[in-house]
């Protein structure tokens, strides 16, 4: 029999963050499901703030279970990139607006 191995995203983000960071997030890392903390994991190392990952993580985890991407093809189909700034007019749907 094959063991299956579940990945701790709960641990992959905290490796990510600084104690700032994670004071921030500490109450939804304690909340969230472990494919919503794959969710936010994937988010965080596209680039996107932590504030912007707590805010859309489920939004993202809800949208992979109805469409066949993969987190990175959804993080970079749909990338604002948030050191830009909000100037950035993009015609495609975003998928944190997605519900």
């Amino acid at each position: 029999m094959r063991k299956i191995f579940t990945v701790n995203y709960r641990r992959k983000i905290i490796a990510l963050l600084s104690d700032v960071q994670y004071k921030q997030a500490e109450k939804m890392l304690k909340e969230s499901s472990n494919d919503e903390l794959e969710a936010f994991w994937h988010i965080i190392v596209a680039g996107y703030p932590v504030c912007f990952a707590k805010k859309h993580h489920k939004t993202l985890c809800n949208y992979l279970k109805d469409y066949p991407y993969t987190y990175a093809e959804s993080l970079t189909t749909y990338r604002i990139f948030p050191e830009l700034g909000s100037g950035i007019l993009i015609t495609k749907t975003q998928w944190f607006e997605l519900h």
